[in-house]
């Protein structure tokens, strides 16, 4: 989610359980928990806006650029899209 490896978790939680006295992990948890929580929660709660925004800017584009440079119609980009997964498979 934020770019961190699972391996990256693990190190932060041997860390943490050093640092931090045993009894107060279940709490600091608990802690992280609600947090982690409301971050998903507000993810969602913004989805629809970010939908909303998609739509608009893909109303105002009118040109994407290719990986040569070459400008392409926004209606064109699908296909071009297509053609170029087709080329990495």
């Amino acid at each position: 989610m934020f770019g961190i490896s699972f391996s990256e978790l693990i190190t932060i939680a041997l860390i943490a359980v050093v640092l931090l006295k045993p009894k107060d992990l279940p709490y600091i948890m608990k802690g992280f928990k609600k947090f982690y929580r409301k971050i998903m929660q507000f993810k969602e709660d913004m989805r629809p806006y970010y939908g909303e925004f998609y739509k608009e800017v893909e109303e105002e584009v009118r040109y994407v650029l290719d990986d040569k440079g070459v400008a392409h119609e926004a209606h064109d980009i699908s296909e071009w899209k297509e053609k170029k997964r087709n080329k990495s498979n």
